[in-house]
């Protein structure tokens, strides 16, 4: 289950819930002759049930859109996005986020804590250790396979949730599987839909790359040769028309993307011919969306 833990009531309720009920603890009957079947039909077994997974988010567009608006307002507004979860969940969510709490704390990550997914107190202690504290713009995602784990059933209560059921998995109980990728899957839209919605792609680019090392510096090039060739012709580029920039000149490009300190910059600057901070108050007026600013 990934749920944004703000508006539900009931969830600071201790929870007693039988675990023989949950769809996370049951058999799976297609695989219960797992350890007999030769490695080959065991690989294709384990393929069938992740063929599933897709399916079962598919049921949870609508919210996982909702929870995808509601963050971009609030992002925009400056708020933060805190991922929160206990063990393979909060693992998930380190690949995925910037701010990360870990039910046990640091050591969790990379060690097993046993029962730090069932710390209520440490959940509400970390969670207000926050610097700053949370505020009325921020968000917490609350990450648990089960939907039971009592270190998310904490503060407050749930705007939205998405149960996203996938049946029993391979391995019974073995969460990181199905579970696992259902929640890979939601958590990749999430991020990638806020990111997208606050401007940080010309269409499917990333224009807010940041270029570290030689592969990004290549990467960065051809975005902003790909962003230029995508505007209309009657688009004209004022910088090049001028004779000040050679598109083809690797190391003129690369030295503009520098200077304008991303490739976002320099395609306003290359477009319009202004200077570094024209460009960037086209940007703000556009809301830091490219595609406007360059129109």
């Amino acid at each position: 289950m990934t749920a944004s833990t703000s508006s539900r009531d009931g969830a600071d309720q201790p929870s007693k819930i039988d675990l023989s009920t949950l769809q996370t603890e049951s058999r799976n009957p297609r695989t219960t002759e797992l350890d007999v079947v030769s490695t080959l039909e065991m690989c294709r077994m384990f393929n069938h049930e992740d063929m599933l997974v897709p399916m079962a988010v598919s049921q949870h567009l609508e919210t996982i859109a909702r929870i995808i608006d509601r963050l971009t307002e609030r992002v925009r507004r400056g708020g933060r996005v805190v991922y929160l979860g206990a063990g393979t969940s909060g693992r998930l969510g380190v690949l995925d986020a910037s701010e990360i709490l870990i039910a046990g704390g640091d050591h969790a990550l990379r060690h097993p804590v046993e029962g730090a997914e069932d710390s209520r107190e440490e959940c509400i202690a970390t969670l207000r250790s926050l610097s700053p504290p949370l505020g009325p713009d921020d968000s917490v995602i609350g990450i648990a396979s089960s939907g039971r784990t009592p270190a998310l059933r904490t503060e407050g209560n749930c705007e939205e949730v998405v149960e996203c059921v996938v049946g029993g998995e391979v391995v019974t109980g073995s969460t990181r599987m199905k579970a696992g990728t259902a929640t890979k899957l939601i958590l990749n839209m999430v991020s990638s839909g806020v990111m997208i919605r606050i401007g940080k792609t010309f269409g499917n680019l990333m224009v807010d790359v940041r270029t570290s090392n030689e592969k990004l510096v290549v990467r960065a090039r051809g975005i902003l040769r790909s962003i230029l060739d995508s505007l209309p012709p009657t688009t004209g580029l004022a910088l090049v028309s001028a004779g000040k920039l050679d598109l083809q000149d690797d190391v003129a490009v690369s030295e503009l993307i520098e200077r304008c300190g991303g490739v976002k910059v320099a395609a306003v600057v290359v477009r319009w011919a202004c200077g570094v901070p024209e460009a960037r108050e086209r940007l703000d007026r556009a809301g830091g969306v490219l595609k406007p600013a360059l129109v």
